[in-house]
């Protein structure tokens, strides 16, 4: 009974009887369907980052039922790449507030390492006074939505909770480490690498959605 007073807490046994289930349930215990904040154009963001600089940004943009996948990206691995790519990162995050579309990312990795990079560049997310508030107005931390309605039978990793909601995650589904060594190899020459990041990161923003 998760009312017992010998437990420290009901999330006890409701993680329990997540985990016998296999499956995710509700702190709520109810039937009616869960208020996810949302508007009609969507956009899932994740980054990937090397030596905590930024090289890639994804966007993964869903409207009327259709989902395009748009990167920004910089391969050279120096400074000055990665202010290019912030500042064109920074436009795209002030032209999807300017339409009202809802920003997903999965924790605040994202709003962390944009609010560094934004401080160590100098630049601004174009209309709005600070990182912190642009995501405060615009995004919505998934992973933190999901802790706060629902018990998973083992962590809130996206590779976890995506394949309880559906998701066929890869087999082969690297993790971020994985990016990072296909990036070494690519700073040292080997160009075919550039594919690999993409589809990574593409796969990511899928499963979050």
């Amino acid at each position: 009974d998760p009312s017992d007073e010998r437990l420290p807490g009901p999330s006890v046994v409701l993680q329990a009887r997540a985990r016998t289930a296999g499956r995710l349930l509700r702190f709520d215990d109810a039937t009616t369907p869960l208020d996810v904040p949302t508007s009609r154009t969507e956009a899932d963001f994740d980054i990937e980052t090397y030596n905590g600089r930024i090289y890639l940004a994804g966007f993964l943009v869903s409207s009327n039922g259709t989902s395009v996948y748009e990167p920004i990206v910089d391969w050279s691995g120096e400074l000055s790449g990665e202010r290019v790519l912030v500042e064109a990162m920074f436009a795209k995050l002030a032209e999807l507030a300017d339409d009202g579309t809802t920003v997903q990312h999965w924790t605040d990795y994202e709003r962390r390492a944009l609010r560094s990079a934004g401080e160590l560049h100098g630049l601004a997310i174009p209309g709005s006074p600070s990182i912190d508030a642009w995501f405060d107005d615009h995004a919505v931390d998934l992973c933190s939505w999901t802790r706060k309605n629902l018990v998973s039978p083992n962590g809130y990793s996206l590779k976890v909770i995506a394949p309880l909601c559906g998701f066929e995650c890869r087999d082969d589904d690297p993790g971020g480490r994985q990016s990072e060594i296909w990036f070494e190899q690519l700073l040292a020459g080997d160009r075919s690498m550039r594919s690999l990041p993409l589809e990574y990161n593409e796969h990511d923003l899928a499963a979050q959605r």
